[in-house]
């Protein structure tokens, strides 16, 4: 299986990975038909906090 691309997060201007995928129960009952294989949950989060 191919490595699913990431969700990612900033804080005050500095950005990380995440590695879980906190959107997904949100998601998982829409229907989704992936057009790649790194994509199969069917979104890329990205997620912005500062101050």
């Amino acid at each position: 299986m191919t490595a699913q691309t990431p969700d990612s997060i900033e804080i005050d201007n500095q950005a990380w990975f995440l590695r879980s995928t906190p959107l997904q129960p949100l998601v998982a009952e829409v229907p989704f038909v992936a057009s790649r294989t790194d994509l199969r949950r069917g979104y890329v989060a990205k997620w912005r906090f500062g101050r």
